[in-house]
C-alpha cells in the first residue's frame, strides 16, 4: 500500500523505511497480546481467564477463513483478466521506463565531480563526463539530455530526483574522478530514480593513458545494467580511442572546456590549444572539428575579426576534419554555414542534410539547422528542429529563445511566451527581445517596453527602448519619433547612429529599410530577424526583396517551392506576408 500511495502523494522517500521500522517493531506487540488476550462476546479478557466454551476464536477463525477463500478468488481473477483480457499498460520495469521517455529508455549523466586537489582540473573531470555522455548518446534506443542541460545542475546541490523531472529521465549517471599525475581513479554509478536504488556502481584505478578503455567499461557497464536488471537490450557500445596521443587529448578536453565558457579570452585561448593537439596528432579528427567550430562562432562574440575570414578558416579545418572522419556531424554543419553565408543553398542543404544523417539527436545540429530554415523563410520547418533540439537539450538558453522566436513568428504568441521566459531566466543575452516581442504581440504594450528597457544587454536600450518600441506600433508618427530618440541620445551622450547600425533588428525597427537590407546580404545571421510580425513592412519594401533575389532566395524558392508567408505575383515580382 505505501508503495502505491508515495509518489501520488509526493511522501518523502524515507517513507517506506519509516513504516517497515514500524510494522518491525509493531509485530512482536501484535503476536503477546493475541497470546495473552481472547475476543469474547463480552468484550476482550486475558486468555487465562475465558472458559474454552465461551470463546468465539473457533467462530472468527470459520469467518477467517472465508474471507482468504474469497480474497484469493478475486486475487485469482483479477491474475487471469490482467493476464488475457486487459489491455497493456505502463506498469512496471520495462514499460514504464519506456513510457516516461516518449518510447526510450532515458540516462543523465550529471557531471563527474572532481576529487583531485586542484580545482583547475575540473575541465578533465567535465571532459570525461562528457566523452562518456557522447559514447551513450550513440545507443539507439537510449535518450540521454545534451550537455547543456545535464551541466546546467553542476554545483547546486539538488536532489536526485528534483533532477531527473527536470531533465525527464529515468536513471541517472553520476561519479567523480580523481587525477593524480600518470594515475586516474574514475567512480561511477548507476541510479534508478523511481527506487532510489544503484543499478550499478564501479571504481576503475588505471593509468590516464588507459582513459579511453576506461570510458568504454562505464559505457558497457551501464548497458549491461539496463540489460540484466530491467531486460532491456538497448544495442551494443564500443569506445574508439580519439588519439593515440595522451597529451594531445589533454589539450582538447581543456580547449573544449574554454570553448564552452563564451568568454571570449578563453576562446582565443582555446584555439591555441586545439592547434597544439592538432601538431602532436595531425590526425586527430575532432581537434579539427573544434578549431573549426571554434573559428564559426568566435565573430559573434570578438567583433575585432572579420566574419569573412574566420569562415574561411572554419570551413578549411572542417573540411580537414572530414577528410579523417567523415561521420563528424558539427563538421558537416560548419560547412553547411559557410555555404549558407556565400548564399549556396543548395550546397547547404546537402551539407545540413549529412549533419543530420550523422547527429539526428545532436542539439548543436538542429539549431543550425533550424537557423538556417529560419533564413530561408521555412518556418515550419524551422520550428520542427527547435523541437526536435529541446527534446535532447532541455536546458538549453539558445534553443528555448528560437523556440519562442518560431511560435512568435507562427503567429503563437502565447505559446511563444514560456519558452523566452524560460531562455531568459537561463540567462540567454538576446531573450529579452524576443520576450519584448512577444509582449508586443499580445498587447502588453507597457510589459514590452519594460522587458526591452530593464533585460537588456544593450546598455543603451535601457534608455532609448522604449521609444524604438513605439517606432513599432505607430509607423505613423515615425519622423517625430525619430526625432525624439535623436534628442534623447543626445541629451544621455549616446551615439545614436552607432547604436541603430548595430543589429539589424534596429535598423528595421528605425525604419532604414536599405542598411537592414544590406546587412542581411552581409551577414546571412540578419536573415532570420527578418519574419518578425512587426517587420510586414520591412518584408514588403523594394530593399527587402531586391536583398531576396540578389542573394538567391528566390531562385532557391523557385525550385524547391514557397513558404506559406510569401507567393509570386506578375513578372518576376513576389510579396511576404
Amino acid at each position: 500500500i505505501i508503495d502505491v500511495v508515495v509518489e501520488p502523494l509526493r511522501l518523502p522517500d524515507w517513507t517506506a523505511t519509516m513504516v517497515l521500522v514500524l510494522l518491525l517493531i509493531g509485530l512482536p506487540l501484535a503476536l503477546f497480546f493475541s497470546w495473552a488476550y481472547e475476543l469474547t462476546p463480552q468484550g476482550v479478557k486475558k486468555t487465562a481467564e475465558v472458559d474454552a466454551d465461551a470463546s468465539i476464536t473457533p467462530s472468527t477463525g470459520r469467518k477467517l477463513d472465508r474471507v482468504i477463500i474469497a480474497a484469493l478468488v478475486l486475487a485469482l481473477g483479477y491474475f487471469v483478466w490482467d493476464k488475457f483480457g486487459a489491455e497493456p499498460t505502463a506498469d512496471t520495469g520495462e514499460v514504464t521506463a519506456e513510457a516516461e521517455s516518449g518510447g526510450l529508455l532515458s540516462v543523465a549523466v550529471l557531471p563527474f565531480v572532481n576529487m583531485s586537489s586542484d580545482p583547475e582540473q575540473d575541465y578533465f573531470s567535465d571532459g570525461i563526463t562528457e566523452e562518456i555522455l557522447n559514447v551513450l548518446v550513440r545507443i539507439k534506443g537510449l535518450r540521454v539530455p545534451s550537455r547543456t542541460s545535464s551541466f546546467a545542475f553542476k554545483d547546486q546541490n539538488l536532489s536526485i530526483r528534483k533532477v531527473a523531472d527536470e531533465l525527464e529521465v529515468d536513471y541517472i549517471l553520476e561519479g567523480s574522478v580523481r587525477k593524480a599525475g600518470s594515475r586516474i581513479r574514475i567512480t561511477a554509478q548507476l541510479i534508478d530514480v523511481k527506487t532510489d536504488t544503484h543499478l550499478w556502481s564501479e571504481t576503475y584505478d588505471r593509468e590516464y593513458a588507459d582513459i579511453f578503455a576506461v570510458q568504454d567499461e562505464i559505457a558497457k557497464a551501464i548497458v549491461s545494467a539496463l540489460k540484466d536488471t530491467l531486460g532491456v537490450d538497448v544495442g551494443t557500445v564500443s569506445v574508439k580511442a580519439l588519439t593515440a596521443n595522451i597529451e594531445a587529448y589533454d589539450l582538447f578536453l581543456k580547449a573544449r572546456e574554454y570553448f564552452l565558457t563564451r568568454n571570449v579570452l578563453l576562446m582565443n585561448e582555446a584555439v591555441g590549444l586545439f592547434e597544439r593537439a592538432i601538431a602532436l596528432d595531425p590526425a586527430f579528427a575532432e581537434a579539427h572539428e573544434g578549431l573549426a567550430a571554434l573559428y564559426i562562432v568566435l565573430p559573434g562574440y570578438d567583433p575585432s575579426l572579420s566574419q569573412a575570414e574566420s569562415y574561411e578558416k572554419a570551413d578549411r579545418v572542417a573540411r580537414r576534419a572530414l577528410s579523417l572522419d567523415p561521420t563528424l556531424a558539427i563538421a558537416h554543419s560548419i560547412v553547411g554555414q559557410v555555404h549558407g553565408k556565400n548564399h549556396r543553398w543548395e550546397e547547404a542543404d546537402v551539407a545540413y542534410d549529412l549533419a543530420h544523417r550523422f547527429g539526428p539527436d545532436n542539439p548543436t545540429v538542429r539549431l543550425w539547422r533550424g537557423l538556417y530554415y529560419f533564413r530561408l523563410g521555412e518556418l515550419d520547418r524551422a520550428h520542427e528542429e527547435f523541437a526536435a533540439g529541446l527534446k535532447a537539450d532541455p536546458a538549453s538558453g539558445i534553443l528555448n529563445a528560437y523556440m519562442g522566436w518560431s511560435f512568435l513568428f507562427g503567429g503563437k504568441a502565447g505559446e511563444a511566451l514560456p519558452f523566452a521566459e524560460k531562455a531568459l531566466g537561463l540567462g540567454w543575452p538576446y531573450a529579452f527581445l524576443g520576450l519584448s516581442y512577444i509582449h508586443l504581440e499580445m498587447g502588453h504594450i507597457a510589459t514590452a517596453k519594460q522587458v526591452r528597457q530593464t533585460q537588456s544587454t544593450i546598455s543603451a536600450d535601457s534608455v532609448l527602448g522604449g521609444i524604438m518600441t513605439d517606432l513599432l506600433i505607430k509607423p505613423d508618427e515615425r519622423v517625430a519619433l525619430q526625432e525624439r530618440l535623436r534628442a534623447l541620445a543626445e541629451e544621455n551622450g549616446i551615439d545614436l547612429d552607432a547604436y541603430i547600425n548595430g543589429p539589424v533588428w534596429h535598423l528595421i525597427e528605425y525604419g532604414n529599410y536599405e542598411a537592414a537590407a544590406e546587412l542581411a546580404f552581409r551577414r546571412d545571421t540578419a536573415l532570420q530577424f527578418a519574419w518578425a510580425p512587426r517587420f510586414h513592412e520591412y518584408r514588403q519594401s523594394a530593399a527587402f526583396k531586391d536583398m531576396m533575389r540578389r542573394i538567391g532566395i528566390v531562385d532557391y524558392w523557385n525550385v524547391n517551392g514557397w513558404p506559406n508567408q510569401c507567393r509570386v505575383l506578375a513578372g518576376d515580382d513576389f510579396e511576404c506576408d
